[in-house]
């Protein structure tokens, strides 16, 4: 998939679209792991909880983003996660939104993320693009508490997190790597 081509998808379409089925499908292989959470509980399989796209800021609502409701939002959502009793939970980034200051984003992470530990201890953060605006991806990690931006672990189904706007920095730097290499071996062009 690619931006250029027209076939990128965002990462909320691509849950919409296909995400859980493609888990369904990897979890109905693996022995004790159910594809519905009733049946995973009465069999002790994996169970796991998402969260995307929180944008919390305090800030006024901007077009259909309600920055200052996120907090109750997210208490509510957390109020289910108590009854389903999820294994762990993966927020799968955008966790903030924007800022003018590194200051004014550590108080919005500071904040959600008060209520985002309270749904699980076993937390999982991927960065999303909004997460490192103007914050660093380190100063972000501090914030939440984990040490890596990709990493993996198991949970009776291996799991990997990758954060895609680093994949995305690193395919930038290749390229400014290649052109500087074209322009020391091409100069006149």
């Amino acid at each position: 998939m690619s931006e250029a081509d027209g076939t990128f998808i965002g990462r909320r379409a691509f849950l919409q679209q296909g995400t859980l089925v493609l888990a369904a499908l990897g979890l109905d292989s693996v022995p004790g792991a159910a594809l519905f959470a009733d049946e995973g509980s009465e069999k002790g399989g994996i169970t796991f909880g998402l969260i995307t796209d929180l944008h919390y800021a305090d800030k006024p609502p901007a077009g259909t983003r309600h920055y200052r409701e996120t907090l109750g939002k997210l208490a509510e959502a957390a109020k289910q996660f108590e009854k389903n009793k999820p294994g762990f939970v993966v927020e799968l980034g955008d966790l903030i939104d924007a800022a003018d200051s590194v200051e004014t984003e550590q108080s919005y992470l500071k904040a959600v993320n008060k209520v985002f530990t309270v749904i699980s201890k076993d937390r999982h953060y991927v960065l999303g693009n909004h997460c490192v605006d103007t914050l660093t991806k380190e100063e972000f990690l501090d914030g939440v508490a984990q040490k890596n931006a990709y990493y993996s672990f198991d949970r009776g189904v291996h799991f990997v997190v990758l954060a895609r706007r680093l994949l995305h920095e690193r395919r930038q730097a290749l390229r400014t790597e290649e052109l500087e290499v074209e322009r020391r071996q091409h100069p006149f062009r």
